[in-house]
């Protein structure tokens, strides 16, 4: 919290934590520190829900691009053009991508 306060007070810093809700909800019900800090008054929560097609598909080729996937693997998704099926897909998940193609999680 100490750390949290002097970044508030800081007139040229903000903190922006990317975490599942869950997650912080979590640390708040456990942290007696965190639930006096009030975070809840400052805290904005952005929701990722209504991606366009064109977005989800330069999120997937910027993840293929600086993965380290093998070339080989790396060319059967673009055959028979089966990128669209992930893009498409109705669980299409952008933490899910970053997870499939970090070969080194």
């Amino acid at each position: 919290m100490s750390f949290i306060n002097r970044v508030k007070n800081a007139d040229n810093k903000r903190f922006i934590l990317t975490s599942r809700t869950h997650i912080i909800n979590r640390g708040l019900f456990l942290s007696q520190v965190f639930q006096d800090g009030n975070l809840q008054r400052n805290e904005y929560e952005v929701k990722l829900e209504n991606l366009s097609l064109i977005t989800k598909a330069r999120i997937l080729y910027s993840h293929i691009f600086h993965s380290a996937l093998p070339k080989e693997f790396i060319d059967k998704i673009y055959v028979k053009k089966k990128y669209l099926s992930i893009v498409h897909h109705d669980n299409y998940n952008p933490r899910l991508i970053s997870y499939i193609t970090d070969v080194f999680k």
